[in-house]
């Protein structure tokens, strides 16, 4: 009896997964379709479906068998040996590991593509233990991580699993290579290479590489444009829905891209409200499946000053490495004003503290109410990647706010991406064990511990110089309508 209610109920569960899917992604009016749209369940054979109704293949026994280098070591299929995975356990219940370097080779089409790496920290059979992983993973010719440690990563950002990912491109008639290699040294040979799943989707060319014909992105403090070829490799740092909820992959345009939510990365939070329409987006600017329409319906919304405050603005953290450039993608739409009150909708971004635009206008962008729009901006972060992670700060600087009771960031999306150096690097360096990095014994414990004290007290200053360079700028801006109104 108990076979036959879950004979009926997981196909009544999956054809359900399977309208949600089709709803969900039915909102946009173009939904992409990728090209190449592989998932690798490592470790297991046949076919899985995870909960959000995806199918993953197992790499057992099929296309995706990896190859090991070696014939003295054993390349292992393995489970956890204490499991706590909620809500989905596809890919995370089995993984390839070994102490050997393994590749996997994908026959895919030409092209940009997003690669995404899932990992789950945990002790697996066979002596595998949790804080021994440290490995190398090469996509293609770029190393997008070195002598990393998931479990230590996991830790730090309070995180059960792990997903890494990267877009990269695929050179025609080529497999495209990934391959995983343990650390070397150290007195012990216990270091080994894991994974728990793959995911190889195509892209739409130039979505986040620069398009032909087009300069490229504005590089923040200069007056100069930086194209990102298709020879430079990108890694995700963050893809958030401003003011509102998390966007599951099923919720996409088609890629499969998470979006989460920013509450945990605005300043000041604690003085803004969640602002959301229902209101149609509309895509006469860019293409539909750029971002989805959640992303552009939601916002925050903050009460002024009366007295006008010059202070006011939002302003998010995020904490990346030095040594890279990186790709900021803002997505906007304004709902409240048309084009015959642009004046009231121009703002100035800053990113650190310098000014990334200084008379940003959504309205003259886009050509019109509810247009979605996006602007891209290269910022490079000075200083060594072996110094661990750093903050980044981006804040959003309305003009007119004297006697306007509320202000409602038309800042919707945003993306952050590491672009890979010359030497086609991408890895940064693992955070700090948590024990290391208290400096107190009766310190509270915190959640992301990443920074030491220099981190901290550079964070600090550029704050303060942020905050300097806003009232600088607000002088200047009074100052010109004072001008004005004297003429």
């Amino acid at each position: 009896m108990h076979f036959n209610v879950l004979s009926i109920t997981i196909p009544l569960c999956l054809l359900l997964n399977h309208i949600l899917f089709s709803v969900a992604t039915t909102k946009s009016s173009v939904l992409y379709n990728p090209i190449d749209n592989i998932a690798v369940n490592c470790g297991s054979s046949g076919n899985s479906t995870a909960v959000d109704g995806r199918q993953w293949t197992g790499d057992i026994g099929s296309n995706y068998t990896p190859l090991l280098h070696s014939n003295k070591r054993k390349l292992i299929s393995s489970k956890a040996t204490n499991p706590s995975l909620s809500p989905d356990p596809v890919p995370y219940t089995s993984a390839r590991l070994s102490r050997s370097p393994f590749t996997y080779a994908f026959r895919v089409s030409p092209g940009q593509k997003f690669i995404r790496l899932h990992f789950y920290p945990a002790t697996y059979q066979g002596g595998f233990k949790r804080s021994k992983a440290f490995f190398t993973v090469k996509a293609g010719p770029y190393t997008v991580l070195s002598n990393f440690s998931a479990s230590l990563t996991a830790d730090a950002s309070g995180l059960d699993s792990l997903v890494k990912e990267y877009c990269v491109n695929a050179e025609e008639n080529q497999p495209l290579i990934i391959t995983f290699s343990p650390s070397l040294g150290g007195s012990s040979d216990e270091a080994y290479a894991f994974v728990n799943g793959i995911e190889i989707v195509s892209m739409p060319a130039g979505l986040y590489h620069t398009q032909d014909g087009d300069a490229g992105a504005h590089v923040v403090g200069e007056n100069i444009r930086f194209p990102i070829g298709k020879s430079i490799a990108l890694e995700m740092v963050q893809r958030l829905n401003i003011g509102g909820s998390s966007i599951s992959s099923i919720e996409d345009t088609g890629m499969f891209r998470h979006w989460s939510r920013d509450s945990n990365n605005l300043l000041e939070i604690s003085s803004a409200q969640p602002v959301t329409t229902s209101l149609r987006i509309k895509y006469t600017s860019i293409q539909s499946y750029t971002a989805p329409p959640k992303v552009y319906q939601t916002s925050w919304s903050m009460v002024t000053d009366r007295q006008g405050n010059g202070n006011f603005n939002f302003t998010w953290k995020l904490s990346i490495d030095l040594g890279f450039r990186y790709l900021l993608r803002l997505h906007f739409c304004e709902f409240e004003y048309d084009i015959e009150e642009s004046d009231r909708t121009k703002f100035s971004i800053f990113v650190n503290e310098h000014v990334a635009d200084a008379k940003a206008d959504v309205i003259k962008w886009s050509g019109g109410n509810r247009v979605a729009v996006y602007r891209d901006y290269v910022v490079k972060m000075e200083g060594d990647r072996m110094e661990g992670k750093h903050n980044l700060l981006i804040t959003y600087f309305p003009h007119n706010n004297e006697w306007i009771e509320h202000i409602d960031a038309v800042l919707r999306g945003l993306e952050v991406f590491k672009l890979s150096n010359p030497d086609k690097n991408l890895a940064g360096v693992n955070p700090m064990p948590l024990a290391r990095a208290s400096t107190s014994s009766n310190a509270t414990p915190r959640k992301f511990v990443y920074a030491s004290s220099g981190n901290i007290i550079a964070t600090v200053l550029v704050i303060l110089l942020s905050v300097l360079n806003i009232l600088v700028y607000k002088l200047r801006v009074w100052g010109e309508k004072v001008g004005e109104k004297s003429i």
